[in-house]
């Protein structure tokens, strides 16, 4: 049984992962290997073909065989409309773990066929529905098969609909462009460089609406260089349900602080007088924030640089790194964004997959389009949102920067997004470790090698990094920056918010990074345990004269997790969390392990289960979750979760529910999964 490990960091702007690699002893032969390897290093050893994003001639020949098979009803358009079939998103497949490890583990087997995944919005069948399908071999296609379904209503924002939007609002931008020009100096359509944009939305899930519609909330701001800074008072509620957009409709229109049916009842309103709304300003020189601005020196001298005096101690090459001990497949998909699979140190796997499943931004607000803006980012496709890295900002000018190929919406084009991730290393000004005497010193600097990327969705931009540390510690770090999504001041938002403008002000949000890691600790017959620290009442009389007195130390207590359920964990306490392989134990006979650290201080999940779209995130309950891996179960989310909270089409929880053994009491050799 393979065993999986799902985390939630809950955290505003920081996550981080470490896994501890708890050597015991080294192996003798630790210096020939390290040699052999070092070899390798300057050659840069291929990366397996299995894990590579598809090629050129690959999308080609899917492209062929999608619109040339009936079945799918593709039809190629200039312009696509929610009542056809619409080619929504191709990318790899991986194949299943057991067939990818017999493959590397073992000589003469098989290398598995690769696939493709591809996400189709079939408007045009009487019952609309979102399919996915594997189709492969992908050196002669010949066959495919039915992954997934899920209901219309549920497929992420797609182009086509933001040109249905843009279609309605010049319609609105006809009928109220002077009040708009009255009230904001600026309008949608025909403006020059005063104009506004309508690129924000907030969906609205049938769970919170009541009704198995698809409403948008979109918001207005001015165009300029920072639209997220510059809202303003006009938002628009549009119905954008069913494959037909001749029923795309609006349903309410919000203009200073008042709520309208339709353009037509706003534009009376306006004429009639009973509007109020005071006028507001164009931002010619729109103001930044203080936090933009560069702080400058006393001296005119420049930053200090990190360097590499005698080149690269790494390689990289095809989708796969080398460095030092280490030994790493990397790619970008398309859905999930940054993956890790294969990951050995000193020649021993100890990871078959590290991946971000989801980011989740939950806010808080008074008005709808706050209130219910509550974003599960996946349905923007990580991988499209990946953005080509800037030496000496996003990473040292030294660095490796690493392109990767994405599809483009609606068509089986390649995209190549050069530089999406970077790779270097760099020293942290810590020691790693250090010992001395009065004749006697020992230490080493703390250099690792980084494997970055950077997501950036809508003011948000994520930072991801995968850390290799000289002993054997990976560490996963995200970091945030960007600019606040704010709304306009009013009194009821200050509850949840704080002004930082006369009219702007940014609200509370929850964000929430959930990983899934895959740990192989010699071997995928693992086992989870905790190990807790708790205090321990002992007699001075064992030692002293003086009786009756209790002292206290502190003890190990393990608690081996045999099911799920136990194995769910809602808050990080001061243990530690440990995975290892039964068969396996030091000289001393422990088990040689991995411990699993988490962060301090991660922000619970305060929203109650079950309630609102909180279904869709489910995986965020807990800090920690090790379930039993199945085929069912390779992933915790999906592109669907920011609509499906009523009936969520990946459901975490359900992973859990059904509460499986940890270990195989009928396997002989007591197999875990986690």
């Amino acid at each position: 049984m393979i065993l999986l490990v799902f985390l939630a960091f809950l955290i505003v702007g920081f996550a981080v992962l470490i896994v501890y690699y708890e050597i015991i002893r080294r192996s003798e032969s630790v210096g020939c290997h390290r040699t052999a390897m070092t070899e390798q290093h300057f050659q840069g050893a291929l990366g397996h073909t299995l894990f590579q994003d598809l090629a050129e001639s690959e999308l080609r020949a899917l492209e062929l065989y999608l619109y040339s098979n009936k079945e799918f009803n593709l039809k190629r358009k200039n312009k696509f409309a929610p009542n056809a079939s619409y080619l929504y998103n191709i990318e790899l497949l991986v194949p299943n773990k057991t067939s990818v490890l017999e493959f590397l583990d073992f000589v003469g087997i098989p290398e598995p066929p690769r696939e493709a995944r591809v996400v189709l919005f079939r408007g045009d069948k009487p019952l609309p529905v979102v399919e996915e399908y594997a189709i492969g071999p992908l050196n002669n296609i010949g066959n495919h098969r039915l992954l997934l379904t899920a209901p219309y209503r549920y497929r992420p924002v797609s182009a086509i609909e933001i040109r249905a939007v843009r279609k309605m609002l010049k319609q609105v931008d006809f009928m109220l462009k002077f009040v708009l020009e009255e009230t904001f100096e600026a309008s949608f359509f025909d403006c020059n460089t005063q104009c506004l944009t309508m690129d924000h939305y907030t969906p609205i899930s049938s769970a919170v609406s009541g009704r198995n519609m698809r409403l948008v909330w979109f918001w207005t701001h001015y165009k300029v260089e920072q639209p997220m800074l510059n809202p303003v008072d006009f938002f628009i509620l549009f119905n954008l349900d069913g494959p037909d957009p001749r029923k795309f409709h609006i349903e309410k229109l919000w203009f200073a602080g008042e709520e309208y049916r339709s353009s037509a009842d706003l534009l009376e309103a306006y004429l009639s007088g009973n509007v109020k709304s005071s006028p507001i300003p164009f931002p010619v020189n729109p103001e930044s924030f203080p936090f933009d601005k560069i702080p400058k020196p006393l001296i005119r001298l420049r930053s200090p640089k990190v360097v590499e005096p005698d080149g690269h101690r790494y390689s990289v090459n095809r989708g796969r790194i080398q460095y030092m001990e280490w030994d790493i497949h990397f790619r970008m998909s398309t859905t999930t964004g940054p993956q890790l699979l294969d990951v050995k140190h000193r020649n021993k796997r100890i990871l078959y997959e590290l991946s971000l499943q989801e980011i989740a931004a939950y806010t808080s607000g008074h008005h709808p389009w706050m209130r219910y803006s509550n974003m599960v980012y996946s349905s923007h496709l990580f991988g499209r949102r990946a953005r080509s890295l800037i030496p000496t900002v996003d990473c040292p000018l030294h660095a490796t920067f690493v392109p990767v190929t994405t599809s483009k919406e609606g068509t089986a084009e390649l995209v190549t997004l050069p530089g999406a991730f970077c790779v270097f290393e760099q020293d942290s000004g810590i020691p790693l470790r250090r010992q001395s005497g009065d004749k006697l010193f020992s230490g080493l600097s703390d250099i690792s090698l980084t494997l970055r990327s950077i997501i950036s969705i809508q003011s948000c931009e994520f930072i991801l990094d995968f850390v290799f540390r000289l002993n054997g510690v990976l560490e996963t770090r995200v970091s945030m920056t960007g600019f606040p999504l704010g709304t306009l001041h009013t009194p009821q938002e200050l509850r949840y918010g704080f002004r930082l403008r006369e009219n702007f002000i940014a609200p509370l949000r929850q964000f929430s990074f959930h990983f899934k890691v895959d740990l192989d600790v010699h071997g995928r017959e693992n086992r989870f345990e905790s190990i807790d620290i708790e205090p321990h009442n002992v007699y001075t009389s064992d030692w002293l004269e003086k009786e009756g007195k209790n002292f206290q130390n502190l003890k190990i207590r393990r608690d081996l997790k045999m099911t799920e359920q136990k194995a769910a964990i809602k808050n990080i306490s001061d243990k530690f969390y440990m995975f290892h392989n039964e068969k396996i134990k030091t000289q001393y006979m422990d088990a040689s392990a991995y411990r699993l650290q988490l962060p301090g201080g991660m922000a619970p999940q305060l929203l109650t289960p079950g309630t609102g779209n909180e279904p869709s995130i489910s995986w965020s309950r807990y800090h920690l979750a090790v379930t039993r891996n199945k085929p069912a179960e390779i992933s915790s989310s999906s592109i669907y979760a920011t609509w499906d909270s009523e009936n969520p089409v990946v459901n975490f929880q359900n992973y859990l529910n059904d509460n499986e053994d940890l270990i195989d009491k009928v396997s002989a050799c007591k197999r875990l999964n986690f």
